[in-house]
């Protein structure tokens, strides 16, 4: 009889688990791999693969549904859900996309179909879908795109075509979405696209896909094209942004000069000749990078043409390293009076006159390491410049002398100066890569102005000498003090409060002590030692 409470409380127990087994869905959200029931209010659906998607019809008021992991490759199952805005299936061997396959998800706005097997659409696959504005595409097998497949899709403002097989694009192919501002087609093996029709990019994504030799575009606000072996870029249209690094350049065209703000030309084949014609008009530039080139002088104004006006107002970060320069000149357009990031390392420069820099109204960070430089007035140059933060000088022809009493002149100003360590290799100025630390050219997808920042925390640390003799053992010296923690300061007034105790204890143990022998000395002079010699007497009888 005592064990009866005992199973009654096993039988609920079981009882209980066999009723959320049944159930486990329950709220607006789920997410599980074997489903047979749901709630009627159910929104969020999360599923571990399509074999049970017959279950979908419990869920009227569905409204995000995503399937990972869908093996069978039957989206034809899928009921009508007529709530449902966002569909994501990844990770799936889903191969095609048939006509109107989504048709029955009538106020759709996302669809996610990435990292699947897909090889081929139909051109009427997303008939029907008049709300989509976010399509993606990306890491499948498409090759071809026909020319309607997204004539559909008249909202369609963010299309992911990353990571796939496709060649060309054909003219017709975004004709019909004008409201496109992302397009993404990193990593395709492209080698033709009949021009980009869309005048409201705000992103241009065409970065690794090589061999796509030539390029004819409308507007974008930001465009990559780094990596992709172009040799001719002609932009019909305005570019605020452009990303060009590491192609085989030596046309470029821009329409709209006026509205460059950031060029990266990096990597290229361009010359100074071809310089002249595409930095003329450019009033706005802010940012320009022309490092890996095959340079040997700046671009001048042409002295011929009275009605030329080749300035450059608002440049402030240009970057000339691993070029062929030997000289500068004072007159170029690139000495800009805003002028405030000037890299010039990894050249063949011989001679750096202050009176290069007559225009150039507050110089911070100069690069003139790795050139041929044998003088250099720096006392002069820091007159002119007096908030130049940051000086690289190391590998030019300076005697140790010079180099040693110009670096204490900078140091003493003020001026910070980055030297060679021996872990720096030797680049010259035909590398087309240069050091990480100090070459700052413009990346891809960060603003060149950041990585001009990072100087101030790139310093390298020097190596210690290697000695010839056996190495000498030193005591270590922390050069730092370890801040306190609160447990520190707990632990330090506990010891405080045992060393007062244990003081205190001491104390009256002595007053202890002395109080004794007052009491003994007292006893003594009160008889004690009578007591003691009749003790004695008693005990021995010579005495």
């Amino acid at each position: 009889m005592d064990s009866f409470p005992y199973l009654l409380l096993v039988a609920a127990v079981a009882v209980m688990a066999t009723t959320e087994s049944e159930h486990p869905c329950e709220g607006y959200n789920c997410t599980s791999t074997e489903i047979s029931t749901y709630n009627d209010d159910l929104l969020e659906l999360a599923l571990d693969s399509c074999s049970n998607l017959g279950v979908l019809k419990g869920s009227p008021k569905l409204e995000m549904l995503m399937i990972n992991n869908c093996s069978s490759g039957d989206l034809h199952n899928l009921p009508s859900l007529p709530k449902l805005c966002y569909l994501r299936i990844r990770n799936g061997n889903i191969t095609e996309l048939s006509d109107e396959q989504f048709a029955m998800m009538t106020i759709l706005d996302t669809v996610e179909l990435g990292n699947n097997s897909i090889s081929r659409v139909s051109i009427e696959a997303f008939k029907g879908l008049s709300h989509v504005w976010r399509l993606g595409l990306q890491d499948n097998d498409l090759t071809i795109l026909p020319d309607g497949v997204f004539h559909s899709l008249p909202e369609l403002v963010d299309l992911n075509l990353n990571r796939n097989k496709l060649a060309t694009l054909e003219f017709k192919t975004f004709s019909k979405n004008p409201k496109m501002k992302y397009l993404w087609l990193r990593d395709n093996p492209l080698t033709m696209v009949l021009a980009i029709p869309l005048k409201q990019l705000i992103r241009l994504d065409l970065a690794n896909c090589r061999p796509l030799e030539e390029l004819q575009m409308h507007t974008a606000e930001t465009v990559i094209l780094s990596n992709s072996g172009v040799r001719k870029l002609d932009v019909v249209g305005s570019v605020s942004k452009l990303y060009a690094r590491k192609n085989r350049l030596r046309y470029l065209q821009l329409d709209d000069k006026m509205s460059i703000i950031e060029l990266d030309l990096s990597d290229n084949m361009m010359q100074t000749k071809e310089l002249h014609k595409i930095l003329l008009g450019m009033w706005r530039l802010q940012r320009l990078d022309l490092s890996c080139n095959l340079m040997n002088e700046l671009p001048v104004p042409n002295s011929g043409n009275s009605d030329e006006v080749f300035f450059l107002p608002n440049l402030r970060f240009v970057n000339l390293s691993s070029n062929m320069l030997e000289y500068l000149h004072g007159d170029s357009p690139l000495m800009s009076p805003a002028l405030y990031y000037l890299d010039l390392s990894h050249n063949k420069i011989r001679i750096l006159d202050p009176h290069i820099f007559k225009m150039v109204n507050n110089l911070q960070y100069l690069h003139i390491e790795w050139n041929q430089i044998r003088e250099f007035r720096y006392d002069s140059l820091y007159k002119q410049q007096r908030g130049l933060k940051l000086v690289i000088l190391f590998n030019n022809l300076f005697s140790n002398e010079t180099y040693v009493t110009m670096t204490k002149f900078f140091k003493d100003s003020g001026v910070r100066v980055i030297e060679r360590t021996q872990d720096q290799p030797e680049v010259s100025y035909t590398t087309v890569s240069s050091m990480d630390n100090y070459e700052l050219s413009l990346p891809d997808e960060v603003p060149m102005e950041v990585k001009a920042q990072l100087i101030q925390t790139s310093e390298p640390t020097p190596q210690k000498k290697k000695l010839d003799g056996p190495p000498h053992k030193e005591p270590k010296v922390q050069d730092t003090i370890q801040k306190w923690t609160l447990f520190d300061y707990l632990i330090f007034i506990v010891l405080l409060a045992a060393l007062t105790l244990n003081v205190f204890l001491i104390v009256q143990l002595r007053r202890s002590q002395n109080c004794l022998t007052l009491l003994s000395r007292f006893w003594e002079s009160k008889g004690f030692s009578k007591m003691q010699a009749k003790f004695v007497s008693m005990e021995d009888p010579e005495v």
